[in-house]
Parts: C-alpha cells; structure tokens; sequence
C-alpha cells in the first residue's frame, strides 16, 4: 500500500537543515520502494538535494544546490503539476535518505512524498 507523507519546513535566515528527513518515517525504508517527490517553498532563494545511501554506497538522486520553486501563496502547495523534483526514484531496503535544505531569508516550506513498496 502506498505512502504519501507530507513534512513541513522552517528555515531561519541564512540556516540550514541539514536533513529534513531526520526521525521521520521514510528516512529508514524498511523495504525496497519507488518514490515520488514534490517541494515548494514559501519565499526564493531555498535550495536543496537528496541523497540515498546504503552501507558504503552513496547515490545522488537530486544535486545539493537545487533550486526550490516558490509556492503560487504562502503556505501552498506542493503542486503536482508544477513542484515535482523526482519521479520513480528506486529505493533499496534499509536505505537512508537525506535531504539538506538551505535557505537565504526566514520562511517555510513544503514537501510532500509518495512512497510505493
């Protein structure tokens, strides 16, 4: 049965999260999966990337420095039809995600993900 998870995000001025995903339930998937992802920020200037790692085997799936697209209005979106970053990435068992987000003024955000075992 499929997963769809939507996780939220603040940034302050010039910070850094250095993985979105850190205690959330697909930072660890327990099974191998396809997932789809949508993000969109409420201010420019976010950017972000995505990372799956596996023992010692690192892929890149989204280049860290990947602009955000801003939402239509604040507290908007993701939009499927105008945010999505990632289409039918294939995720082995017991894959740890990152996702680093940055961003250059205080604001939120959104990210939304479909994960299909």
């Amino acid at each position: 049965m499929p997963l769809h998870q939507r996780i939220p995000y603040t940034i302050p001025a010039g910070g850094l999260l250095a993985n979105l995903l850190t205690g959330v339930g697909i930072e660890y998937l327990g099974r191998a999966s396809v997932v789809d992802l949508w993000i969109t920020a409420d201010a420019a200037g976010d950017t972000f990337g995505l990372t799956r790692t596996l023992g010692g085997d690192q892929v890149t799936l989204i280049p860290v420095g990947t602009s955000i697209n801003v939402a239509s209005a604040a507290g908007a979106g993701p939009k499927t039809d105008e945010d999505i970053y990632l289409t039918g990435a294939a995720i082995p068992m017991g894959a740890h995600l990152i996702m680093p987000i940055s961003g250059t003024a205080a604001h939120t955000g959104r990210s939304a993900f479909n994960v299909v075992p």
